[in-house]
């Protein structure tokens, strides 16, 4: 065995926690027969088996809790490694095309337009061409003329 792919491991930590295959894909949110299948490919990997299949359930074999303690390590470190991408992705993000003095002229004031704190990242994209907002690029188009195709929402700002 070379390699042993993350999610057999995360499939063999769901089986230990719930102590069924069922109850594994309920927490993971696939099929009872893809557990089933990943567990038995982990054992072809590594020799040995993991789970003894009674009539009662599932029953960890020495091998599979002697893999526990090291899963859980494994899904500490992995909690550690979400954490901070989760903390970014919950802050929205507005998109605010316009062109490059706009741009200039928002960036050294965001902080009096928006206040403070932030609760917002705020993305400012300069350049000539105009944004298409229906297909995401921006959120908000400040621009010195009006747009003369699409269907968009102007509203004309004072000086």
């Amino acid at each position: 065995m070379n390699t042993v792919n993350w999610q057999k491991l995360r499939v063999l930590k769901a089986v230990l926690e719930s102590e069924s295959f069922s109850g594994a894909a309920r927490q993971l949110r696939i099929s009872q027969p893809t557990v089933s299948r990943q567990i038995k490919s982990l054992e072809d990997e590594l020799g040995e088996t993991l789970f003894d299949v009674t009539p009662d359930g599932v029953m960890a074999t020495p091998a599979a809790l002697r893999l526990n303690p090291v899963l859980d390590e494994m899904m500490h470190a992995a909690e550690q490694i979400r954490r901070p991408t989760e903390q970014t992705v919950a802050t929205p993000t507005v998109r605010i095309a316009c062109g490059p003095w706009v741009a200039s002229f928002l960036s050294r004031r965001i902080g009096s337009i928006v206040g403070d704190p932030v609760e917002r990242h705020i993305d400012i994209v300069s350049s000539a061409l105009f944004a298409d907002i229906p297909c995401r690029e921006a959120d908000i188009a400040i621009r010195t003329m009006r747009p003369d195709k699409g269907r968009m929402r102007v509203k004309r700002l004072p000086s």
